[in-house]
């Protein structure tokens, strides 16, 4: 049974290591990007969250999760790849002198298929919408936006 999942971690990299490990993960030579294939990654995205956070996002195809996790590895252990450490929680005292990363645990997920009713017009939708938004002022929310942040995230 071939099956597809999207894993999600994030990781910590010592700041001064943070350019090299980046260039390593993004670019990897055409025999890793091989055998990354082989072994079911897909679509790697990297995201920097700010700090030394980095926010990692790939899709697996394949049949067994487990073993081809294990290949993958070996292989990129052996080529600097990785980071040796991988941990839920790191102590205090180690946080700014250790790289780490931890997997995310999916919260939840929506809108995979169409909400609307076949017999609505889209527009008819908006005209409802927006007697409701004309009422709030957007001005009274504090909104953490800016341009950039929809722009890497619409691969999803």
């Amino acid at each position: 049974m071939n099956r597809r999942v999207r894993i999600a971690e994030i990781m910590h990299i010592v700041p001064e290591e943070k350019d090299a490990f980046l260039d390593r993960l993004i670019n990897p030579d055409e025999e890793t990007q091989q055998f990354m294939w082989i072994h079911g990654i897909r679509r790697q995205y990297f995201y920097e969250m700010g700090g030394d956070m980095i926010l990692y996002v790939f899709g697996y195809q394949g049949d067994n999760f487990k073993k081809d996790m294990e290949a993958l590895t070996t292989i990129m252990a052996a080529k600097d790849i990785l980071i040796a450490k991988r941990r839920r929680d790191v102590p205090i005292h180690e946080l700014t002198t250790t790289n780490w990363w931890a997997p995310l645990k999916k919260a939840g997920s929506n809108l995979f298929d169409n909400p609307l009713p076949d017999d609505v017009d889209e527009t008819e939708i908006e005209a409802m919408l927006s007697q409701v938004t004309d009422r709030v002022s957007v001005g009274t929310f504090d909104f953490a936006y800016d341009e950039d942040d929809w722009s890497e995230s619409s691969h999803f």
